[in-house]
Order: structure tokens, then C-alpha cells, then sequence
């Protein structure tokens, strides 16, 4: 098994020395979307993974405007080119413009949208035997990593510990909430919770790239080492902000007990039921409209509903209930009480009413008036 470490700040070095992984993943400032190196670094720390035997590999996953892409080619050390080190590239300009200057030992990243065999055999075969290696999503099943990997001739990565990006912007949606100066390059780090929902720590980032949000939590496949071992050409990579000095690379399960963890290779987990939870306003029938929405259920005794602005419902009015999972209750309504439990023939007027409590029923349902 390979191993790679993905190395954006100074102070993950020290630990990145002592792990000493097969290779290592350099983000600097001007080049990658969330490195915080310098590159005038860029040196001293090649020298300093050579004499440790992992494989310097400088990260280029920037999506570059054209203005920054032309002064960004003159800020690329000279050794990259002169020693043949591998450079790691996510934006196909960036890609274009490596080989046209004839750059060798190229890495592609296709973790975002290259999800099908075709489309990634069509960009190993564009690049040829320059690329060395391509970065693909965690989230395909273990299969289709299989077969990717027979496919091609180069290694393939994924993600094995760490956090997924789940969005980035190139505007600075972060320093202006946290009153930081525009113009500070170094990396701003936020942690943020859902207002609707019970997720919380989700990592922001701001660089001077843009702006960055990963994942409440940790992917991880370690427990499918053991599997992914028997794939050949597979490398396995390790976000550096999970590793410290006492991270051990043969004791890696000991490491996953200490930390919240979600698998790949699509298998369930909480998420894929929180997604049926979601509002699904294709379930509606459009015939229906839609009335109030239960906020609120109390087992046995009543669902209180938020009426929708000008609408009114009636005792002997027929309604349909749409639930977050799916189901579909039909339900004539035979009482309306206020907030004082107080009976009431109508809710003119009303922003809450109570209804007798139908089994099933949850919040967030969606309550449409039937028309006959």
C-alpha cells in the first residue's frame, strides 16, 4: 500500500518527517486552494523530504483566473522542472499548459465530476505516459475503484482519512464574517455549525484562493485496507490535520477509534437517511395546494400546524399530509383547537391551529387542502 500525506501548513513538517509516508503532498500559498507554505520553502523542504525518502509532490490545485495563471508560471521553482518532480494538477488549463512545456510525472485530479470509466480512460490516454498518477472520489463504490485501477497504467488515489470537501468558492466568503484584513494571504480557519440541522463542526477555510467548507466528519477507509491492498497501483491519502507526532502509519485503526468517522465506497450511514428527511417537493401532487406545515406532534393528543399566509382550513375540510419519508396521509379534519385549546370551526386568522394527532405523522410535513 502507497501512502500519502496532503501537507498545507509549516507546522504538519515536523510530523510528516517523523511518519515518513511514501510521498508527500506540498500546498503552497500561490498554488494550491488551501496551502499555507510559502513557496520560497519550496526548496529546504524538497531537500528535506529527500533525505527521507518520501517522494516530493508539488501541489498545483489552484483554479487560476488568467491574470493569476501568468504571473503564477514565474513564481514555479526551478528545480521542479530540473529535478522531474511530480506535479499534482486539478485545473485542465493548468494541465493543458504542463504539457505543452513538456512536464512529465503529472498528477490529475478527478475527484469532482469524472465519476465514469470513459471519461477517465479519455484523459489518461490524452496525457499519456506523463501522468503518474490520478486522484478520484472516495465515494465510488469499491468496484468501480477496482476496475479504474485495472484500467489504467498509472497509480490512483483517494481519499482514505479525511475530510471531503463538500464546497469551495473563489470569493472570501469568511474574513469579512470574522472582521479579518481582505488582503491577509495566510490560511483563516472557522469551525461552523447548521442552524436546521444537528451537524455541527464543519471546517471553513479561506486562503487567498477562495473559500473552502469540508465535512462535519472524517472519511474513513481503513477498515478496508485489508481490501484495497489487493488493488494494485492504489494510493491512499491521509489529511495532514489528522496527523501529529505520536501517528503511527502500522496502527492506523488505533488512530480511527479517536475520531467521529463516515465510510466510502457509498455504503450507508446516517447520511443516507438524513437525505430522505429532506424537503421533497416532487412528492406533492401538484393538484394540491399546499396549506401549513406541522411543527410540531404530541403522541395521541394533537399535530400543531403553521398556516401558510391567507390560507384557511375548516372543520370537514378533506387535506393530504406529505411526510419527510415519504408518506402520504389522507385525513379529514373533524376538530380545530387554538393555542388555548379552545374549539374553533375555522383557522381564519390563525398562524397556529391543533388537529387531532394522526399516527406517522412527523414534523416538517407538508399539509395541502384536497381539491375535489
Amino acid at each position: 500500500m502507497i501512502y500519502s500525506i496532503d501537507i498545507y501548513k509549516d507546522n504538519h513538517l515536523i510530523s510528516l518527517f517523523k511518519i515518513k509516508p511514501s510521498q508527500a503532498i506540498i500546498s503552497f500559498r500561490d498554488f494550491s486552494k488551501r496551502g499555507d507554505i510559502l513557496i520560497n520553502e519550496s526548496q529546504k523542504i524538497y531537500n528535506q523530504c529527500k533525505n527521507n525518502n518520501i517522494e516530493f509532490i508539488f501541489n498545483w490545485d489552484k483554479l487560476h483566473l488568467q491574470s493569476e495563471f501568468d504571473v503564477n508560471i514565474n513564481k514555479i521553482p526551478n528545480f521542479i522542472s530540473k529535478n522531474n518532480i511530480r506535479v499534482r494538477i486539478q485545473d485542465p488549463g493548468v494541465f493543458q499548459y504542463c504539457l505543452d512545456q513538456n512536464i512529465s510525472n503529472l498528477e490529475l485530479d478527478l475527484s469532482w465530476g469524472n465519476h465514469n470509466l470513459i471519461n477517465i480512460l479519455n484523459w489518461t490516454e490524452y496525457a499519456g505516459s506523463k501522468l503518474v498518477k490520478i486522484i478520484i472520489s472516495s465515494q465510488l463504490t469499491y468496484e468501480s475503484i477496482k476496475e479504474i485501477c485495472t484500467k489504467v497504467k498509472c497509480e490512483v488515489e483517494i481519499l482514505g482519512l479525511g475530510r471531503p470537501l463538500i464546497f469551495y468558492s473563489p470569493r472570501s466568503l469568511l474574513k469579512s464574517i470574522l472582521n479579518k484584513e481582505q488582503q491577509v494571504d495566510e490560511l483563516v480557519e472557522a469551525w461552523a455549525d447548521g442552524e436546521e440541522t444537528s451537524h455541527q463542526n464543519f471546517l471553513l477555510q479561506e486562503s487567498n484562493s477562495g473559500t473552502l467548507m469540508y465535512n462535519s466528519k472524517v472519511i474513513s477507509l481503513i477498515d478496508e485496507i485489508e481490501l484495497l491492498s489487493q488493488i494494485k497501483n492504489i494510493v491512499f491519502r491521509i489529511d495532514s490535520e489528522l496527523i501529529d507526532e505520536n501517528f503511527n502509519l502500522n496502527d492506523l485503526k488505533a488512530i480511527s477509534l479517536k475520531i467521529n468517522t463516515i465510510k466510502g465506497f457509498y455504503k450507508t450511514n446516517k447520511t443516507d437517511v438524513l437525505f430522505k428527511k429532506l424537503k421533497n417537493s416532487f412528492l406533492i401532487n401538484q393538484k394540491d395546494e399546499q396549506f401549513a406545515v406541522v411543527t410540531d406532534t404530541q403522541s395521541k393528543k394533537y399535530l400543531i400546524l403553521e398556516m401558510i399566509k391567507d390560507k384557511c382550513l375548516n372543520v370537514n375540510d378533506s387535506i393530504v399530509i406529505y411526510t419527510p419519508d415519504k408518506k402520504i396521509k389522507n385525513y379529514t379534519i373533524t376538530v380545530i383547537k387554538d393555542l388555548y385549546l379552545n374549539q374553533v370551526l375555522s383557522s381564519r386568522e390563525m398562524t397556529h391551529i391543533l388537529i387531532p394527532h394522526i399516527s406517522g405523522v412527523s414534523n416538517k410535513s407538508i399539509v395541502c387542502k384536497k381539491n375535489n
